[in-house]
């Protein structure tokens, strides 16, 4: 039986690989102007220094609540019958949803904290009524129907707001480089498990970098990242790939493709199935 391990010298070749591979990226890091953007802060990192700019505001958090209580009271009463569970989930949704008002603080404040409002309300009607009947099909659809529009609305509120915090905390975090390191600043959104190329993070800077979407440049999303650490990594591997990429295949972006990728389709386009 063949083996399909590879020789110990090999193997050993390339833990050498690693090893280098690993400190070239760590030097690299060090090399550029990262700039990461965080769910709640953008931090600057140039020259081994850390500066974090602080952005996020309350109304997003809280619209997003909002938003996830409308969907939990339509889940909790879509097979048109609940059992106890669900009731008492119900009531104790109802009681959250009349601490939520009250924290709210005194109507009138700003108009997404009134819109905020107006959807809790709904959902606190809602929730009263369905603790004491299950609803019916017409009363949950109704209910959608009308929280639908509200959500969308103290969405488009909270965004501006986040939009216009986030773009006050980069303009003071790019008051801090030279002229030359803005040209070769990168940027790294931290988000979740996929890069979502309407996320709200990767459409601010690739506008604000004048990047078209997908062309990975100088902004770039850190899918499956979740710390500043791995930001910086991140940006040290796609700085020390571009320099790899160049030398070797004469296309810097070359490595930032499934390395097999290319071989993998022509190898395809040959066969039949």
């Amino acid at each position: 039986m063949a083996n399909s391990q590879p020789p110990p010298a090999l193997e050993a070749g390339n833990d050498v690989f690693h090893d280098s591979y690993g400190k070239a990226r760590d030097r690299a890091r060090h090399e550029l102007s990262i700039l990461v953007a965080l769910p709640d802060e953008v931090v600057l990192r140039s020259q081994s220094v850390r500066h974090a700019f602080p952005y996020a505001g309350p109304s997003f958090g809280q619209a997003k609540s909002a938003a996830h209580i409308a969907v939990a009271l339509f889940t909790l009463t879509r097979n048109g019958s609940l059992d106890g569970r669900s009731r008492i989930q119900i009531a104790r949704m109802a009681e959250h949803i009349s601490g939520a008002i009250e924290q709210l603080g005194a109507p009138g404040d700003q108009a997404i904290t009134e819109e905020i409002r107006a959807l809790l309300e709904l959902c606190l009607a809602f929730a009263r009524d369905a603790g004491a009947r299950a609803p019916s099909e017409i009363a949950q659809s109704g209910f959608a129907s009308e929280a639908g529009p509200r959500i969308l609305t103290i969405t488009e509120l909270a965004t501006r707001e986040q939009i216009a915090r986030l773009h006050s905390a980069v303009d003071s975090a790019l008051s801090t480089l030279s002229g030359e390191e803005k040209e070769a600043l990168q940027v790294v959104v931290v988000g979740d498990h996929q890069a979502r190329t309407r996320s709200l993070g990767m459409q601010y800077f690739q506008c604000r970098f004048r990047e078209t979407a997908g062309a990975d440049e100088r902004v770039t999303y850190g899918e499956n990242i979740g710390t500043e650490e791995e930001a910086l990594a991140l940006a040290g591997t796609r700085h020390l790939d571009k320099a790899i990429a160049q030398a070797f295949f004469g296309d810097e972006k070359r490595l930032q493709r499934d390395v097999l990728g290319d071989a993998a389709k022509r190898c395809l386009e040959q066969m039949k199935f």
